[in-house]
Formats: C-alpha cells, structure tokens, sequence
C-alpha cells in the first residue's frame, strides 16, 4: 500500500554550528555536473521505431537484444508515438535513448490492469527499472488521453528500483540502483472523475527505492540517482522516493516543476541528497519540498535501524507559491515519535533560494522538527503568513543573513491554539536557535522559545531569556559533520 504511504504522509504534512562559507559550500560531494553511470561501453545500439499498434512486446525484446550484447549498450527510439502497457527491465546496464522531448514520445495504453501488479505485491508503474545501470534521455511520458488504469492511478512513469517484494525473502545482498535521468518531460492531466489516492492520472513522474505495495519489515535501499533538465506538470509529484539506507540522490537544473508535491523524500536514515537550481510553480495547498524521516518502521513498514545520519542541501532554487501550504518543509518525525538515533537523519543546509510567495502562504519554509539546520543567504519576495516557521520541538538552527526586505507577512492560524500577530518573517518557537539578521534591518522574529539568540534583527520577546545564556555552537557542530561527509 505504498500509495497509502504517501497520502497518509501528505495529510499529516498538512496537520502538522562557527564554519565559514567555504566550508560549508565545497562539503557537499554530488556533483550533477560529472555523473558517470556506464561502466563498460560496448557500443552496440539497438534502434525500434514506432510499430503503429501497442509497442509493449517490442521494447521489451529491444531491452532484451541490448543486454544481450553486453554492458554499455543503446536502446534507441526514432521520433514518433510509442504506446505501452507494464514494461519490466531487469540488471540493465546501458542507455534508453530518444529523438529529443517532444520528439520521441511514450504513452500509456488504456485499462491497464493495476490488479496484475498489486497481486505480485508491486506498484502500478508504466516502466519499471530493477537494479542495473541506466540513462534514461531525450524523450517525453504524456498521458493526455484519458485515465490509463480506469478506478485507479498510475503510481508513476518510470520505477527505479533496488529491489521488488517478488525477491524477498530472497534478496540480492548487493541490491542496488544506478540511474540517470536527463532531458525528459513528463506531462499528465487531472482525473476527469477522480478515482484514485491523488487527483491525477499519473501520481508521480519518477519513484525510486523499494517496488512493493505493502509489507512488513521491508529493507531499506541502496541508490545513486541523477536527475537533470527534466520537466513536469499536471501530477502530484516530481520525484518520490521511500527509505534510503546508503548512496545519493541529485536533483538539479530541472523545471519548471509544476506539480502539487514537487519532490517528496521520506524515511531516509542515509546517504546525501543535493536539490540545487530547479525551479518549481506550487498549486493552492502544495509543497514544493517535503523531507521527512517519516519512520514507517514504526508501523512495521522497514525493518528497524538507527539513523546513519542524512545530509540534505537545497540550494539555488526558484520556488514560486500561491496560496500554498508552503515551498519547503522539513521534519525529524522520529524524534517526534521518541525514537533516539544515533545521528540526526534530517540535517539540513537550506541557502541562496528565492522565495517568490504568493496569496495566502503559511511559509516558504516550514522547520517542523530538526536539530542543526542551517537557513541562509535566502531572498523572500511576495507576500506570506511568515516566511519562517521554526516549530517548538526544533533546536539549534542556524538563521544567517536571509533578505526578507521584500515579503509583506501577514497573520499566521496554524489551528486554534496557535494564531500568531502580523508583520514577522521568522515565528521562533524552538529552543536554543540563533537568527542572525539580513543587515537590512527587515528581519522580523516573534521569539516564543527559549535560550534563543538574535542579532541584527528586530524580535519581540514572548518567551524568557530572549538573547540567551547557554546558546549551542552551531557552527561547530555542522564543521565536524561536514568533515565527515566529505570523507565518505
């Protein structure tokens, strides 16, 4: 019940350290810039056009013939119209090629069966990649026809997949996916009669991890993905994935993005995640970014491991909102559920973004649950309930130099109990925080914590001991994680 997982996800969304700047910026180690996936190039291209008819048989046999002439070879497809039904490609490694976006063109076939595939226990996705090392480039996924799988959604284009439930008990130790998605757009359209967990055709461009539908004590994944200079519209999200253990994920140079959920990360307790220069459009109660260590293991999903600890870095983005929940929001939720792990699985670095916030916003950034997030050099334009919200159970964040000279904040009604005034960009509910203002004196923070620090900034004191007497070095703390990040 994986597409459970995510609307239960997104419904609880909506309830809901001195290092320099070199430091800091060269820490990260992705870099979408040199991502090599094919080990081996055997050079061997197998071209399929276009049969006219359902084109699900082909590619497949294409699939096949290129992975029997060995690691590194082209699966090619010419310009024109590609119709498919459940497409399966096991351990390949080489490339899936088109003609250009717009140019080569895959669409779904009607009343395809998802019943198949939840009876094998795995998700409703048009193409299915398992384990291997894959470039997916230069072509299109529309669905502008109609509902491909009638009563029901298609969870998502293409699968990226590490394992599947058919494998378990009997997994490879070594499960493990490579992938690159470059030069893809992916269009669907609202369900004309709204029929399945989300209101659109198609849930989401691209998933990855694990391929099931429901379990118990699942194992985590092992990933290395790239997506560059692709685009999306008219779907619930961009890119979903659920529970990494070990690897990276690059999300860069891609938009415009204009889907409800944007990119959706949950339950990760490793690897890296680098989600730089995208530009995103967000719908009435969206959210362009969503990180939450959302531990299903406490509903038996995954088996239960301590956090290695998760890096996230959003940076150089273009958020546009209107009227949305928020443009990113970020969560620890096993901390809210008690669960102490050995490392913070959801640190993050969130700098140099543009906030274009629109209407009735809540806030371009939602700190719900962290320890040690660092918020900087980010400009905030338009208009929001706040741009800020750091939630109670936050600590330790780091707040320096963001420019909200241009956001007009207006009052902010979480529910109930929390209605907060008018006029302040950062809300400031956690314990032990810094804020460090813009120097253009436009830093407005409402202070409900305690042992809070703010300079440079005008706040008003609503909790005790606003400037604080024991503040936690932040700045340490991300110098000696960044150091180890870097030896990995």
């Amino acid at each position: 019940m994986k597409k459970l997982v995510f609307l239960l996800s997104t419904l609880l969304m909506l309830f809901l350290s001195s290092c320099s700047k070199d430091k800091l910026d060269s820490g990260f180690t992705p870099d979408p810039t040199n991502v090599s996936t094919l080990k081996v190039a055997s050079g061997v291209v197998i071209p399929y056009s276009p049969s006219g008819g359902d084109d699900t048989g082909g590619l497949t046999d294409a699939f096949n013939l290129a992975k029997a002439a060995g690691p590194g070879s082209t699966v090619q497809l010419a310009k024109g119209e590609y119709h498919i039904g459940f497409v399966l490609v096991k351990e390949f490694v080489g490339s899936f090629k088109g003609a250009g976006m717009g140019q080569t063109i895959i669409i779904p076939n009607m009343n395809l069966n998802n019943g198949e595939l939840y009876d094998q226990n795995l998700a409703p996705e048009l193409l299915k990649f398992l384990r291997g090392d894959v470039r997916i480039s230069d072509m299109s996924f529309r669905n502008l026809e109609g509902e491909p799988s009638p009563g029901d959604d298609l969870m998502a284009f293409i699968g990226i997949h590490d394992w599947a439930a058919t494998e378990l008990p009997d997994l490879p130790t070594d499960h493990k996916i490579k992938a690159v998605v470059d030069h893809v757009e992916f269009i669907s359209h609202p369900d004309q009669v709204p029929a399945g967990w989300t209101p659109y055709t198609v849930q989401t461009a691209i998933g990855c991890c694990g391929d099931f539908f429901w379990g118990n004590s699942l194992p985590y994944s092992t990933v290395e993905i790239t997506i560059t200079n692709c685009t999306v519209s008219e779907m619930n999200w961009a890119f979903a994935n659920l529970s990494i253990e070990k690897g990276r994920l690059v999300f860069s140079n891609n938009g415009p993005i204009n889907t409800a959920g944007g990119i959706w990360l949950a339950d990760n307790i490793g690897g890296s995640t680098l989600i730089s220069d995208n530009e995103f459009n967000t719908p009435p109660w969206g959210n362009s970014i969503t990180i939450t260590d959302a531990n299903y293991t406490a509903y038996g999903l995954n088996e239960f491991k301590l956090s290695d600890g998760c890096q996230y870095e959003i940076s150089g983005n273009v958020f546009h909102t209107t009227d949305a929940w928020g443009a990113v929001t970020i969560a620890n939720d096993r901390k809210a559920m008690g669960i102490i792990d050995n490392k913070n699985p959801v640190q993050a670095l969130i700098k140099s973004n543009l906030f274009d916030l629109h209407g009735s916003v809540w806030a371009g950034i939602f700190n719900w649950i962290t320890d040690d997030a660092v918020i900087r050099n980010n400009k905030f334009t338009g208009q929001a309930k706040t741009g800020v919200y750091v939630d109670p159970r936050t600590i330790n964040s780091l707040m320096l130099g963001n420019n909200f000279s241009n956001l007009v904040c207006s009052k902010l009604e979480l529910w109930e109990p929390l209605i907060f005034g008018e006029g302040y960009k950062i809300i400031l509910c956690g314990n032990n925080n810094t804020v460090v203002g813009g120097g253009n004196n436009s830093t407005t923070v409402l202070n409900l914590g305690e042992n809070n620090k703010i300079t440079g900034a005008k706040f008003v004191n609503e909790g005790e001991n606003p400037l604080g007497q024991t503040i936690t070095d932040n700045y340490k703390i991300w110098k000696e994680n960044w150091v180890k990040i870097r030896k990995h």
